[in-house]
């Protein structure tokens, strides 16, 4: 919201019937072009609704234009009214990014207006907020609710004009008609508007007219009265146009637009029962009827409106008569009052019927040659299951494979790995909720035992030792030793040879005594050693 601080003070001085006021100066270029928006429903607009005002606030914006709408309301009239009576304003805009402030007031009338708008009074909007321009919309609750006749309006409107040059003698007004011409009034309201604007401008303070083209009552409201996003986006460039005759901002050269009817629906959510679906979803701005629409997917089905539509208030629906094992779509359609949405919500989708039970998986087998097996109950009423496998092997590779049997077997995982297995049953589109997780760890190799060595021949050794079950090559590491007695430090070993198929090695040298040590290896997983992994041999 733009700041009010700073308002200039002015003094005011009654005189008999007349207000005097000190001139507090035209708008210059250090500060924003202040501009009041003053009128009625149609102007102030409700929950969900674009209003004109957004749509002038953001030609002004992209015109280049430095202003600031001022004025004591923020907000838009509260729909649908509450039953209590109470119904404050809400900000619950289409799009809330603009200067929301304006003089307007659902049901305000000119001639028994909630905010006065010149005077005399000294709390007036004119002298209170100071406005360099006024647009106004004012006087068909007159008309309507009070049978005030246009000419009456109108005469009362050129006295707020000159009452409010004696607070800005260069204030600027742009008088807006009013579209709604199937009202018997409002074209001669619009005829004596022009008159008015021809007999008041002047070279300080110009009166131009907004012309508005007469409104389709169908496309352009949402009650009939009130405008839809159409509609305000019509009064709008009424409103650019004759901004722009002022010099304010440039003529519109394009119209904008936006969906029918609100533009803000609801969140859905759906819940599966055994042949029917209940939504659930929240209040909307503005929405007095929430149309609830579906379709089969599995049958690719067209959508079809469910049935009655539910009136505000009610936030939720059940869904009877739907087919087991289907998937359905489902989706919410707005309507304001007569406007009915083109947008919908988010499309959320379910798939009814009873829900097979929860596997309980259990380890079956696990060895160290990276074979784990899993197995589980049958649970009734299902044709198959979905087994989500996580890899704990620095990878962290997830993968999800159907079976129809019981039963999950995978083969080839690294020693050492970790895999964490969840199990769903399914029958169809139906599926039970994930099994609790079951971690499995793929053992190691075991070690090499019956390790021997010996000298056969000058500087030549001989290792060898029992196979190790799954290992696929073995890898030995020598050191030099001072004798059989004590065997060197673990860092002291060094590789000696390439890995080998079974545990048996030849090699040379100079040493007079030399340790070996075998260690399985699977793939490119070292096994580990024991003490029956080492052997000792004087070298001859």
């Amino acid at each position: 919201m733009v700041s009010r601080i700073g308002v200039v003070v002015v003094a005011i001085i009654v005189v008999v019937t007349s207000l005097v006021v000190a001139r507090p100066g035209v708008a210059d270029a250090d500060r924003p072009l202040r501009i009041l928006l003053y009128g009625d429903s149609i102007t102030q607009g409700s929950s969900g609704d674009w209003t004109w005002r957004y749509f002038v606030d953001r030609h002004l914006r992209s015109s280049g234009v430095s202003f600031d709408l001022v004025g004591p309301r923020p907000g838009v009239h509260h729909l649908p009214e509450p039953e209590t009576g109470l119904n404050p304003d809400d900000e619950e805009y289409a799009d809330p990014a603009f200067d929301h402030d304006s003089g307007a007031v659902w049901g305000q009338a000119l001639s028994w207006p909630v905010y006065e708008l010149a005077g005399p009074s000294p709390q007036a909007l004119v002298p209170t907020y100071l406005p360099d321009v006024v647009a106004s919309m004012i006087g068909i609750d007159d008309m309507g609710f009070l049978q005030v006749s246009p000419q009456r309006i109108v005469e009362a409107i050129g006295d707020q004009i000159q009452t409010s040059r004696l607070v800005n003698p260069d204030i600027d007004w742009v008088l807006v008609e009013y579209p709604n011409t199937w009202l018997t009034s409002v074209p001669i309201y619009n005829q004596h508007l022009r008159a008015l604007a021809a007999d008041l401008t002047t070279e300080r303070s110009r009166v131009e007219v907004a012309e508005v083209p007469p409104a389709d009552q169908s496309q352009d409201t949402f009650d009939g009265t009130h405008p839809s996003g159409s509609g305000a986006i019509r009064i709008a460039t009424g409103v650019e146009d004759a901004l722009a005759s002022i010099g304010v901002g440039t003529a519109p050269t394009t119209v904008p637009v936006v969906p029918v009817g609100p533009a803000r629906p609801p969140a859905l959510t759906a819940y599966p029962g055994v042949g029917e679906a209940t939504l659930l979803w929240a209040a909307a701005p503005g929405v007095y009827t929430e149309w609830v629409e579906m379709r089969d997917a599995t049958a690719a089905a067209a959508w079809i409106r469910h049935r009655t539509p539910f009136p505000d208030g009610v936030y939720q629906a059940v869904v009877p008569g739907l087919a087991d094992g289907h998937r359905y779509q489902f989706r919410l359609r707005p309507q304001k009052k007569n406007s009915l949405a083109e947008v919908t919500s988010a499309v959320v989708e379910v798939v009814p019927g009873a829900r097979p039970t929860a596997p309980r998986p259990a380890l079956d087998g696990v060895s160290a040659g990276g074979r784990v097996r899993v197995r589980w109950p049958a649970t009734p009423a299902t044709a198959g299951y979905r087994v989500e496998v996580t890899t704990r092997d620095g990878a962290g590779v997830r993968t999800s494979t159907p079976t129809t049997s019981p039963s999950w077997l995978r083969t080839g995982l690294r020693n050492g790995a970790v895999v964490v297995v969840r199990v769903r049953a399914e029958n169809g589109l139906l599926a039970s909720e994930w099994s609790l997780p079951l971690a499995v760890a793929v053992p190691s190799l075991k070690p090499v035992t019956k390790a021997l060595s010996s000298s056969p021949r000058h500087r030549v050794v001989v290792a060898r030792a029992a196979t190790v079950a799954y290992a696929t090559s073995y890898r030995l590491q020598s050191a030099a030793g001072r004798s059989c007695r004590s065997r060197p430090a673990a860092s002291r070993f060094v590789r000696t040879g390439a890995e080998v198929t079974s545990p048996r090695a030849r090699f040379r040298t100079r040493a007079a005594y030399v340790w070996a040590r075998w260690s399985p290896v699977r793939d490119t997983a070292v096994g580990p050693v024991a003490g029956s992994s080492y052997s000792c041999t004087k070298v001859r």
